[in-house]
């Protein structure tokens, strides 16, 4: 192998590296805000003595439909503080 096949290796084996290392912290990043989101539609849900949906169910959701229910919750929540 060449010095220069040898240089374009070890490129490509430093952004395969690079690219996992940064789709891994992305994954983790997006799955700690989907864990916040399901706490925060739990501890509203209770707040609002609504059936408490399960950790199970919620993450099946779509992280749409979970920002959709967290605000459709925020919202009752300041109807009943008012």
């Amino acid at each position: 192998m060449s010095i220069a096949e040898e240089l374009i290796e070890q490129g490509r084996q430093e952004g395969w590296q690079k690219g996992q290392q940064e789709g891994w912290q992305k994954g983790q990043q997006e799955g700690l805000e989907r864990g916040r989101m399901i706490g925060r539609i739990q501890t509203f849900q209770g707040l609002l003595n609504l059936p408490v949906t399960s950790v199970a169910e919620l993450s099946r959701q779509e992280t749409a439909a979970l920002e959709a229910l967290l605000l459709r919750l925020e919202a009752q929540l300041r109807g009943h503080a008012t």
